[in-house]
């Protein structure tokens, strides 16, 4: 299992929040991430 974790600064506006989210998600998965861990409550 490859695991990786995504950082980045959280914005107030849970939608921007969720657009980083799904890139970052992309990025992993194109990278054979199996799990990515998220900054806790970013939406």
């Amino acid at each position: 299992m490859f695991v990786a974790a995504g950082q980045f600064v959280v914005s107030s506006v849970w939608v921007k929040n969720a657009q980083v989210c799904v890139s970052l998600m992309a990025q992993a998965a194109g990278r054979g991430v199996s799990l990515l861990v998220l900054p806790e409550g970013i939406l």
